[in-house]
């Protein structure tokens, strides 16, 4: 049985040791999971899978480093992957937007701009892009989707739109 979950730094803590080693999932970042060995040890894995043997990366034990920094890591990974042509895991459910938004992308995103940029950005997103797209997964925001939403706004507010990230 595969096991699933919004990982939690609180939520590790409780995973319980077995018998046998055991992997949960998480269903923020397809692909990162937790592994929890009988001795009690908890370490975080990345799984991608693409052409070829599939590649499993450790980036170091749950205890030393937050769950926000291994959804940053394995972002991170995945990206490198896809560049070399990895794809995602199969029957890994795609994030919420409001999820990918709040952690891995503006983890990624928010060396990059000045902090006047970055109040911006949160605001745009905050008030236009969550309302329209929060609930929805990555997987299921079509191009036609947004370009519905981008002629609502326009029509809003002239312009505008072209502002938002």
């Amino acid at each position: 049985m595969i096991r699933r979950k919004r990982l939690t730094d609180a939520g590790i803590l409780r995973f319980r040791p077995g018998g046998k080693e055991y992997t949960v999932w998480d269903t923020v970042a397809p692909g990162l999971g937790v592994r929890v060995r009988p001795a009690g040890s908890r370490t975080y894995v990345v799984l991608l899978r693409g052409p070829g043997p599939s590649q499993r990366f450790f980036l170091g034990s749950a205890m030393l480093k937050s769950v926000r920094e291994a959804r940053r890591e394995c972002l991170l990974i995945q990206l490198e992957g896809r560049a070399a042509g990895a794809g995602p895991p199969p029957g890994a459910t795609a994030p919420l937007f409001r999820d990918f938004v709040a952690d891995p992308w503006m983890a990624v995103r928010r060396g990059n701009w000045k902090p006047s940029t970055l109040r911006s950005v949160e605001s745009l997103l905050r008030s236009h892009l969550l309302p329209a797209f929060g609930n929805l997964p990555l997987d299921r925001i079509a191009r036609a989707d947004v370009d519905t939403w981008f002629e609502r706004a326009s029509a809003r507010s002239p312009g505008n739109a072209n502002k938002h990230p």
